[in-house]
């Protein structure tokens, strides 16, 4: 009798243990995708930031107004134009003849 009691408590406590431990593992993996989500998203308005300091001039949106698509003229011919926009809800940018995911 005191056995099986034994191994019903024993058998208790792992279950407990073991959903504990399933539980915190799901949370530490959702929060390494947002950590990774994050950085994204950092780097992305990082490179937009350094694209707009370094442009010449903003042709697009106009001065005063917004609009969908950021056109910067860049003294780099190769980089000329730059042109940000959304393209099936992801943040792209075409440099003169190239398309990159941001």
């Amino acid at each position: 009798m005191e056995l099986v009691l034994f191994l019903a408590f024993f058998a208790a406590a792992g279950s407990i243990v073991l959903s504990i431990l399933f539980a915190t593992s799901e949370q530490r993996v959702a929060q390494r995708a947002i950590s990774a989500v994050e950085r994204n998203g950092l780097k992305a308005l990082q490179s937009l930031s350094r694209r707009t300091h370094h442009a010449e001039r903003i042709l697009a949106p106009a001065l005063g107004s917004s609009g969908t698509i950021l056109a910067l003229q860049i003294s780099q011919e190769s980089e000329n134009p730059s042109i940000v926009a959304l393209l099936s809800g992801a943040l792209v940018l075409v440099r003169r003849d190239t398309l990159e995911a941001l």
